[in-house]
């Protein structure tokens, strides 16, 4: 009776197939867990934990889509292998094409060779921006029965007497209720750079059955607009996610800053000290030549249409008084301490000139390049006492 037992005990233990300990989905070969993915995402992994494997175990893996109740679920793949004995685990994957997972419920399913299985739910989503259409620029539009909206004149430019500007984003499947938020932006007019010029906030509501709809809105100015770069930026909840740039009259002089911006961000030091050198020069021969109108006339506290002479006299007030031997201070080679390209696409330099009396000298210049020359545009010098 013993020896019977003790068969059927073994010859048990032989119809029990193996365990499976841990069942992990992810979209890395070895990422992290995860029962949540993008429907880009290009392949899903699985890694199975086994326990007591024998000889001529197999495993079988179904990727499942759960549909709608009362209709049966989908299998759209199915893989069986032979396993090793003592094998501790195994990795499987799902390539996302055709047949590919779409937007929805899904369930992996492990059965062993005694037909017991395990089950793990996971879920696929459509990204936000997937579902947004990308944003349409228009002049005019036409507001349809069903509560569409068509646009009229689709445009990335715009003329300066086109007061009214409207953004048309259509969309598909977001949540209705949603908080949107759109804003306009003055990229660069010249004078602005990256300004918020009007936002407008609403909810998500939908037009049809399909979950489908349009947000919408748009931006007006009752003068001509000025000449420049805008961008329509989108926002859900609180998160970017989809943008626009369209240009607004003649961007030609804007454009050419900005790459001249971009070009004087490289000026070579020797450029540079020459700049500084000859402001220098030219304050000094100023100043021997007491012709202070030209001082006047180039500084920083001087406008087109006004000179506001109190600032300067405040500003020159160490030139009149100061014992400074001005030659020897710049004698001396300058410093420069500071370099930027301002939004009218000029270049300011601002510069050291060392100790003299224990007094340094700032000297800062703006420049602006015309028919090859750089001119000077306006400058400011003040002492630095540094004892």
């Amino acid at each position: 009776m013993r020896y019977i037992l003790f068969f059927m005990f073994t010859l048990l233990s032989y119809l029990q197939a193996y365990d499976i300990t841990y069942i992990k989905l992810s979209d890395k070969l070895d990422g992290n867990s995860s029962k949540v993915f993008s429907v880009n995402t290009s392949v899903i992994y699985t890694l199975i934990h086994l326990k007591n494997v024998k000889a001529k175990d197999s495993i079988i893996v179904e990727w499942i889509r759960k549909n709608k109740p009362h209709k049966s679920n989908t299998i759209i793949a199915k893989q069986k292998v032979y396993l090793h004995s003592g094998i501790k685990s195994i990795h499987f994957h799902y390539k996302n094409t055709k047949p590919y997972f779409i937007a929805g419920e899904y369930i992996l399913k492990v059965i062993s060779t005694d037909k017991r299985n395990w089950k793990r739910a996971f879920r696929l989503y459509t990204p936000i921006k997937d579902k947004i259409s990308k944003i349409y620029l228009s002049s005019d539009i036409k507001k349809n029965s069903d509560g569409t909206i068509t646009p009229k004149n689709l445009k990335e430019h715009f003329l300066n007497s086109e007061h009214k500007i409207y953004a048309i984003i259509p969309f598909k499947d977001i949540k209705e209720g949603k908080d949107f938020m759109l804003k306009w932006i003055v990229i660069n007019d010249g004078v602005n750079q990256n300004r918020v010029i009007s936002r407008k906030s609403a909810k998500v509501h939908y037009f049809d059955k399909n979950s489908s709809g349009v947000i919408s809105a748009n931006i007006y100015n009752v003068y001509n607009w000025p000449d420049g770069i805008f961008e329509v930026d989108l926002f859900l909840d609180k998160r970017l996610i989809t943008k626009k740039r369209f240009t607004i009259g003649d961007t030609s002089k804007i454009i050419e800053n900005i790459k001249m911006r971009k070009g004087m961000l490289k000026v070579d030091k020797s450029l540079e000290e020459n700049l500084i050198t000859n402001l220098s020069n030219w304050i000094l021969e100023t100043i021997n030549n007491k012709d202070m109108k030209a001082l006047y006339e180039h500084s920083v506290y001087s406008y087109r249409d006004s000179i506001n002479w109190s600032k300067i006299e405040e500003s020159f007030e160490y030139i009149f008084n100061s014992k400074l031997d001005w030659k020897e201070i710049f004698k001396q080679k300058a410093k420069i301490i500071s370099q930027k390209v301002l939004n009218n696409g000029a270049l300011y330099l601002e510069a050291i000139y060392r100790g003299i009396k224990s007094v340094d000298i700032i000297i800062a210049g703006t420049f602006y390049k015309e028919d090859d020359n750089w001119r000077l545009l306006g400058f400011v010098m003040r002492p630095l006492k540094t004892k």
